[in-house]
């Protein structure tokens, strides 16, 4: 039987939530704190989001849809992932969503992943997306 879990992480960036959302829609910012990958979205709610890369050597393109987009608030998007091995089927999405929430002048940025099946994988997401944060930490704060 599939669980379905969620890997959660959180990271407080010092920059205000405007600078932080640009660095989520920005695809030439995505790029330098995403491990490369190529981001293409018009960022409209319903339309597509494709992710294109290489990861540990092997080509990738991922996709989905904008679910959500609250400027400075939300951005939410199914996904699937080519590395992951599943047909493209709906079931086999998952939902991301980063919520920012104003701290300050800073921003707590969160990343919620639902799908996860095993406490392997929940694990494994989470030190991925704790990276991905951290590397747009250190973007954003660069340029304060």
């Amino acid at each position: 039987m599939k669980m379905n879990m969620t890997a959660t992480s959180t990271v407080r960036i010092d920059a205000p939530a405007t600078e932080v959302w640009k660095a989520l829609t920005t695809p030439s910012l995505i790029k330098l704190y995403f491990f490369g990958t190529e981001a293409q979205s018009d960022w409209q709610v319903g339309n597509p989001i494709v992710f294109k890369g290489e990861w540990n050597g092997q080509a990738y393109e991922d996709k989905g849809i904008i679910i959500a987009n609250e400027p400075n608030r939300l951005l939410r998007y199914s996904y699937w992932s080519s590395m992951k091995g599943t047909p493209d089927l709906p079931e086999n999405y998952a939902n991301i969503s980063y919520i920012l929430t104003p701290d300050g002048a800073a921003t707590l940025v969160t990343v919620a992943q639902d799908g996860v099946e095993t406490e392997k994988e929940k694990k494994q997401s989470e030190q991925n997306w704790v990276k991905v944060l951290h590397n747009m930490k250190d973007l954003l704060e660069k340029k304060a």
